[in-house]
């Protein structure tokens, strides 16, 4: 599931790419890294179309300060600001799976719209955003 989940993302969004691909990793969890785009507000437009996931890593669950794993990952110092971690379990279903591949390109091209104007108001944009 986590596999087709990330192969259609990487095919799907340019700029995206897979933290620790090459590591060895949990067959459940997974963490991108988008070009473009702050996970904050990846995270609130992902929320309306109940697709949950976080912003960092777990190691660095509710805190502001960007984990010192994706830092250590990426070589940009705001890599971690731009990376959105999915954990997958027993109880997801395909369909969840296709309506996340679905959704997760279209936000982030949202996302990439409203930056590009003027990153000042992207936030407050945000919300009739999508």
């Amino acid at each position: 599931m986590r596999d087709r989940f990330e192969k259609a993302i990487l095919q799907s969004v340019n700029g995206a790419s897979v933290n620790g691909a090459r590591a060895a990793r949990l067959p459940n969890t997974t963490s991108f890294l988008f070009e473009g785009i702050e996970s904050p507000a990846a995270l609130l437009l992902l929320d309306r179309h109940h697709i949950c996931c976080s912003a960092g890593s777990a190691c660095r669950t509710g805190s502001q300060e960007a984990s010192h794993v994706l830092r250590a990952m990426n070589s940009s110092s705001d890599g971690a600001r731009r990376s959105l971690r999915f954990s997958l379990g027993r109880f997801n279903s395909e369909s969840q799976i296709d309506r996340a591949i679905e959704i997760v390109p279209k936000v982030v091209e949202k996302l990439r719209q409203l930056s590009v104007p003027a990153r000042e108001t992207a936030v407050s944009t945000i919300a009739t955003a999508l």
